[in-house]
């Protein structure tokens, strides 16, 4: 099987660290795919401020299934942040199938200044302690409990496509993504950190506080980290990698939950 090509934005014209066009985009699929948009929270740097968003479907609770999908923790890693907001904007029946919760941009003024962290690494930090960062008790209280949580990067160290797991499940949500990546003719990278990559799905490290991880604490059958290779292809390109990974993991899901 090959690739299925489809009409995606052009996005290159909003990978220029402009928080608030990426924040009109939002508002853009709210309204069009009938959305709440709502603030989780206030974060402060230099005497600047940013809200961050959240985006949900309009009824939760009642169609079942929980899903929860982040991306920008790291703020170089714009291919995340498309790839949910590109998902959210192209598919309807599927995403009808979930009660849906999207934080498509959750570290804005990493993204600002184009950094993949500022003082700390935010995926280190969702644990619950007195100490933890602002931002990372933001994200805390806003990622809710779901079925499958789905937090999305980017990387210029694999050579493909590939995915962390954490699950509940005896069967792999993950190596089924791989799998059908690898048939849509993506290139999937089996040799990340060795040992601890199976055919594509790394087992993850315990206790590291990523958002992964934190998912899985609130009582996720399965959390994923998908992570898109950065080393090739254009942004456009890598973004639509992003959002049929996405597609495919909430496809996937639906089968397994479903037998």
């Amino acid at each position: 099987m090959g690739r299925k090509r489809r009409a995606f934005v052009d996005y290159s014209k909003y990978v220029r660290r402009d928080y608030c066009k990426v924040v009109r985009l939002m508002k853009e699929i709210a309204r069009e795919k009938r959305m709440t948009m709502s603030s989780i929270g206030e974060v402060n740097r230099h005497e600047e401020r940013c809200l961050i968003y959240k985006l949900q479907t309009a009824q939760p609770g009642k169609c079942g299934f929980a899903v929860f999908l982040g991306a920008g923790i790291h703020g170089d890693e714009y291919e995340g942040v498309f790839s949910v907001l590109e998902l959210l904007r192209k598919e309807k029946n599927l995403l009808g199938m979930f009660d849906l919760t999207a934080i498509p941009l959750m570290n804005p003024f990493a993204y600002i200044e184009g950094r993949r962290c500022l003082e700390k690494n935010m995926n280190r930090e969702l644990k619950r302690r007195k100490s933890a960062p602002e931002l990372a008790k933001i994200l805390m209280s806003a990622i809710p409990p779901s079925d499958l949580v789905i937090d999305v990067h980017s990387s210029d160290e694999d050579d493909g496509f590939c995915c962390f797991e954490t699950r509940r499940r005896r069967k792999s949500l993950g190596k089924k993504v791989v799998v059908n990546m690898k048939k849509r003719g993506y290139k999937i990278d089996t040799n990340t950190e060795g040992k601890r990559n199976l055919g594509g799905v790394l087992k993850t490290v315990k206790n590291q506080g990523s958002v992964e991880e934190f998912g899985f604490r609130r009582g996720a059958d399965w959390s994923l980290t998908l992570e898109v290779s950065s080393n090739c292809s254009s942004i456009n390109e890598r973004i639509e990698e992003g959002t049929v990974a996405l597609g495919v993991c909430l496809e996937e899901f639906l089968r397994l939950k479903r037998r």
